[in-house]
């Protein structure tokens, strides 16, 4: 089966060098990487998503945001490979803070002081590991700021329970937007 990492992305200052660094571990999983886009007007995830939807070529979609890394994802591609409808790699999100971050672009290991204390992950957030058709037939929805919860729970009436691995996901600290 073909894997194909879909980001959605749209390039701010403070964002590229989150992008630069991470878009280098994705090239090295071997999957291929596409950008979806959402340049015009507010940010909305779920066009972006659909955009870099359309573009790549996989029969399986890992759908990552672009300031997170996870190192579960070669068991969530695994298990969609074997059956699993959707899969997500995390248990739980660690937010890095300012000085972690600065870190780990600077090369040291993804772990580092935190910005909040780890919560739990919200299934369809992050990273989210899809089969093409299931995508397809259920979306990430256009709903501003609560996409994911939403994707997550459509997913899960739909498909029911994600395969969940119990890795952390590393959220790399950037200035919060307006609009995502």
């Amino acid at each position: 089966m073909i894997v194909a990492v879909v980001v959605p992305y749209r390039a701010t200052p403070d964002r590229i060098p989150l992008w630069v660094h991470l878009h280098e571990r994705w090239v090295a999983t071997g999957w291929r990487v596409t950008l979806g886009a959402c340049e015009q007007g507010p940010w909305v995830k779920a066009s972006a998503v659909a955009d870099g939807v359309a573009r790549a070529d996989g029969d399986v979609l890992v759908i990552a945001d672009a300031d997170v890394w996870c190192d579960g994802l070669a068991d969530a591609v695994a298990a969609v490979e074997r059956s699993a409808k959707w899969a997500v790699p995390h248990a739980r999100i660690l937010r890095l803070s300012d000085r972690a971050t600065t870190a780990v672009l600077a090369g040291g290991p993804m772990a580092g002081a935190l910005e909040v204390p780890p919560h739990p992950a919200v299934p369809g957030g992050g990273i989210t590991v899809v089969r093409r058709d299931v995508y397809e037939a259920c979306p990430m929805p256009s709903l501003p700021r609560r996409e994911d919860e939403a994707w997550g729970v459509a997913l899960t009436r739909k498909f029911g329970r994600p395969w969940r691995g119990t890795a952390d996901l590393f959220h790399l600290w950037h200035e919060r937007s307006p609009d995502g």
